[in-house]
């Protein structure tokens, strides 16, 4: 599942990236989870690739 998140990646389609990752990630894979923090931290979404879902620093 990381891979098909990593190939769609490096095809432009960052949503179905983000799917596939959460695939492995719901699964209790790390390495999805870890794409999934980088994803959110290219978006800019600091706190959900901290791993934090309440604003907390």
């Amino acid at each position: 599942m990381t891979n098909l998140g990593l190939l769609a990646y490096e095809a432009g389609d960052v949503d179905a990236a983000r799917g596939w990752y959460q695939r492995a990630a719901d699964l209790g894979h790390a390495v999805g989870m870890h794409n999934l923090g980088v994803l959110a931290r290219a978006a800019g979404d600091v706190d959900t690739a901290r791993g934090r879902d309440d604003g907390a620093d």
